[in-house]
């Protein structure tokens, strides 16, 4: 909510693809401009794509983006597609 009310891009880069029904019965799909299709992607993570792809969705340079990520794979893939990674547990 702050993310939007603030006018900040945010985007899902899940390798999930239940990602978009989870966000929509959490009531909070709205707050992303972008979900990232896993089906659509050529490599998994540890391979930036699917963090780079969001970017393009949001039209935001990976260097001035942020990726919060709960595994090291993810971490890894935030870090080579040049963004800043925090890490969740």
């Amino acid at each position: 909510e702050q993310a939007n009310s603030n006018h900040i891009p945010c985007a899902i880069a899940s390798a999930s693809e239940n990602a978009p029904t989870i966000l929509e019965k959490l009531g909070i799909k709205h707050h992303f401009k972008a979900i990232v299709d896993p089906k659509t992607l050529k490599k998994g993570k540890p391979d930036p794509e699917i963090f780079l792809r969001a970017a393009e969705f949001i039209r935001i340079p990976p260097h001035l983006c942020i990726g919060f990520e709960d595994s090291i794979a993810g971490i890894q893939s935030i870090k080579q597609a040049g963004m800043y990674a925090i890490g969740v547990t």
